[in-house]
């Protein structure tokens, strides 16, 4: 293989102290932005949304992090408050709440929880009714297959209803102008 001539090779020499130092730094502008963003969400009308290492983020004193396909909202102490199946969801939520429209945000809460409990019907009768063709027990698999249809119509006007919510949820002054 040919040699490279463009390549540089780093001139980094390890040193503990400088490492050292460099992480105490690294700290210290850490604690500066939190401090910074604390005072920032305090003074400001809006709360502010700030991403976080963990995929998730932060709005004003709630944090919403992933949780294996879910995404839970949390308060200051880490405790679930709430379980979402969108982030965007979530998002808009806490965002309701910040503004006191709270039956804005309960309606949110509420089709959110529905349409994760359909899914979840969904995927069940979805399974039974494998096993009842495998078995061929024909009445349960009939009947499987009815409440598989009736879940998935039902599943439909679920994100309908849920998307009326958050476009009126987008509109809102309090929000901002575009929160797409």
């Amino acid at each position: 293989m040919a040699k490279s001539f463009t390549v540089k090779k780093s001139e980094y020499i390890h040193n503990p102290e400088l490492d050292q130092l460099i992480r105490i730094e690294t700290n210290r502008i850490a604690v500066w932005t939190h401090k910074e963003f604390q005072r920032l969400n305090k003074t400001s009308r809006k709360p502010l949304i700030w991403p976080i290492s963990t995929g998730g983020y932060v709005i004003g004193d709630r944090r919403i992090v992933p949780y294996f396909g879910y995404w839970q909202l949390q308060d200051v102490n880490h405790d679930v408050l709430e379980v979402f199946g969108n982030s965007k969801n979530a998002i808009i939520f806490c965002l309701c709440q910040s503004i006191l429209a709270i039956k804005l945000a309960s309606d949110i809460l509420d089709e959110d929880n529905n349409i994760m409990r359909l899914k979840d019907s969904i995927f069940f009768y979805t399974n039974s009714l494998k096993r009842y063709q495998q078995r061929n027990k024909y009445f349960e698999a009939e009947m499987c297959s009815a409440r598989l249809n009736d879940a998935q119509v039902r599943l439909n006007h679920a994100y309908h209803q849920l998307e009326k919510s958050l476009r009126s949820a987008k509109y809102m002054n309090s929000l901002g102008k575009n929160l797409s």
